[in-house]
This record gives structure tokens, sequence and C-alpha cells, in this order.
């Protein structure tokens, strides 16, 4: 008996998070903080088997704002001054429908670097 499943629901749990660490010294580009940004699944779980890859869009002031990941660790390590809205598209594996994204919004502030709420909307 061959089963075909035409609508079949899959959950992937995904972790996004920043870290950012004050600098001893500022640098001679005024950069006080260096950071972190990354998507990983629940407990640093194991996620390349569902996502084809991971969209970062720094400010347009970063060389080259946009960031793609293909593979793990899907993350972004960078220097800076100051806070910005950084998107992060998730683009899923899918051979039976076209691809989407997952775009998350976040907020990464200089001064706190705390879990802010974000936009998460589905890209077709």
């Amino acid at each position: 008996i061959i089963v075909f499943c035409f609508q079949c629901t899959v959950q992937v749990k995904l972790e996004l998070g920043h870290r950012a660490q004050l600098r001893k010294k500022v640098t001679s580009e005024g950069f006080t903080h260096d950071w972190m940004v990354f998507v990983r699944g629940p407990e640093t779980g194991d996620i390349q088997h569902f996502v084809e890859k991971v969209v970062f869009r720094l400010h347009e002031s970063f060389p080259k704002p946009k960031r793609v990941c293909k593979e793990p660790p899907y993350k972004v390590e960078e220097s800076g001054y100051a806070g910005f809205l950084m998107p992060i598209e998730v683009y899923f594996k899918n051979k039976v429908r076209s691809r989407g994204a997952w775009s998350f919004l976040n907020t990464v502030n200089q001064l706190f670097w705390k879990n802010l709420p974000m936009l998460i909307r589905l890209i077709h």
C-alpha cells in the first residue's frame, strides 16, 4: 500500500536570539559592542534537515548587509555602536511545494540586548 499525504503538518521549533558584549576599548570606527545574532533549534538542536538557508539583513551601513547562511551555524557576528531592526528570513526545505520563508523582525538594541517583541510572517 502506498500512502500519499497531501496535507501533512510538520512543526519545527526555532530559537532566535542575540548576544552582545561591551568592548573593553572602543575601536577606531567607534564600535562599542561585539554582537552575534543566531537561529538554531531548541537546546542547540539540529535544524539543517528542515532549513535550506537563513538570510540576515543587517543595517545598510554594514559591508555586505545581506548575509546568507546555507549551513549551520546560522549566525552573524559583528561589531557596532547602535541598535537597528534586523529582518531574518528562514527558508525551509520543501520538495513538494514552492519554498516559503518565515521573516523575523527583531530589534537589536545596543544598551539592553534583551529579547524584544518580533514580527513573524510567512513569505510565499
